[in-house]
């Protein structure tokens, strides 16, 4: 490039990138020399905490193979169509909101997008070469557009809103996977994460970032330890084989007591409910017994007022001398026992409420001990297969 060849390209830029390019020279102490007669040799660039408001001026260096503006005023990734040759780009702490303009870019291995305002991944399958991709600290909910990344070898996907890792799964070269501060709480993940064989580091927990709610949860460490036994580096500390070891029976030996804690309250639900059971029937046959009682004094009642009926049709059909005191003692006796009747009919409708009543508790109780005892079991495997504690819930 001549002077004259420079001169050319500034007239047809605007003052703003004019201004950008200066401070950019100056800010990587570029002098004009080096920028007329040896751009190629330029190839890499940083800036931090200038307010840079766009990417501009890139075709000023051609041979660019690393490019960093990090913590400038950037809202948009553009100006990079003439940086084919590019390997690592740093974005961070911009306002950047999509993820876009890396048309040119196919060479890229490493790309920096944290600390900024992007919600969804998209455009990146055609960096079929990207080995280091940083996305923490963004908007993002949902991992997709990273099924083309097949030689990904660092992801960091911290402090965004995800819940799930199933895309993942796709990333059969990953070793290095950060998770931490995302919204993911379930040992359901760890078991997919199994599947990468080459996974190395992974982090729930990230003193930089902070707690995914994973990493809070009952058994966490073992678990992982037990199901990812290929780990070097948990949270960033590093894995000796004895502590793996160790992971895997501790693991171990918890199933079996949690499996036996199972079958013990199983057991014991049968049992209880046994003698709840027994202990209310022998009060409805209390109950039944008295009931029983009543009716047949009733019955013998009724019988006697059935006879004494037939005796005064037969006192009033005589010329008996006493018939009429005779009849007047029968009457008297029969109100006298048709109150007592009608007094046993409310106890027997009493008692036939309480037997009713009694027996609908019995069957309520016999429900609520044996859903007490289920939800202890449930919760039980779930701890063991998730981590989700009871008390996590409350």
């Amino acid at each position: 490039m001549t002077m004259g060849s420079l001169k050319e390209m500034l007239r047809m830029v605007s003052p703003d990138e004019c201004q950008a390019l200066q401070d950019i020279c100056e800010y990587n102490d570029i002098t004009e020399e080096q920028l007329v007669s040896a751009p190629e040799s330029i190839t890499a660039l940083e800036m931090f905490m200038h307010n840079l408001p766009r990417i501009c001026c890139m075709s000023f260096f051609p041979n660019l193979v690393s490019l960093s503006l990090v913590q400038q005023s950037l809202t948009a990734i553009e100006g990079l169509h003439s940086c084919p040759y590019l390997k690592i780009l740093r974005l961070s702490e911009n306002s950047i909101q999509r993820i876009e303009g890396l048309n040119s870019c196919l060479r890229l291995q490493q790309l920096y997008l944290h600390g900024n305002q992007i919600r969804q991944i998209r455009n990146l399958n055609h960096l079929t070469g990207l080995e280091v991709l940083w996305l923490a600290n963004n908007e993002i909910r949902r991992l997709e557009g990273l099924e083309n990344l097949q030689c990904l070898k660092e992801l960091n996907l911290a402090c965004n809103p995800i819940d799930q890792l199933s895309e993942v799964l796709n990333l059969k070269s990953l070793e290095h996977l950060n998770v931490a501060a995302t919204e993911i709480g379930s040992f359901k993940e760890i078991e997919l994460l199994a599947r990468l064989r080459r996974l190395q580091d992974l982090r729930f927990s990230d003193s930089n970032w902070g707690d995914s709610p994973l990493s809070r949860l009952h058994n966490y460490q073992t678990y992982v330890l037990f199901r990812l036994q290929h780990l070097q580096r948990l949270d960033t500390v590093d894995l000796a084989d004895d502590v793996k070891q160790l992971a895997k029976a501790t693991y171990t030996m918890k199933r079996v007591y949690y499996n036996m804690c199972v079958k013990s309250l199983q057991h014991n639900r049968n049992n209880i409910v046994c003698l709840s059971i027994k202990s209310e029937a022998r009060r409805i046959r209390s109950l039944q017994k008295t009931l029983t009682k009543l009716v047949k004094t009733r019955k013998d009642l009724e019988k006697e007022m059935r006879q004494a009926l037939q005796f005064e049709e037969y006192l009033a059909s005589t010329t008996i001398s006493c018939k009429d005191t005779q009849l007047l003692k029968r009457e008297d006796w029969s109100i006298r026992t048709r109150a007592i009747i009608v007094a046993l009919d409310d106890q027997i409708s009493h008692m036939t409420m309480r037997l009713d009543l009694l027996k609908e508790e019995t069957c309520l109780i016999k429900e609520k001990e044996q859903a007490a005892i289920d939800r202890k079991i449930h919760w039980l495997k779930l701890e063991l297969d998730t981590g989700f504690s009871e008390k996590n819930q409350g």
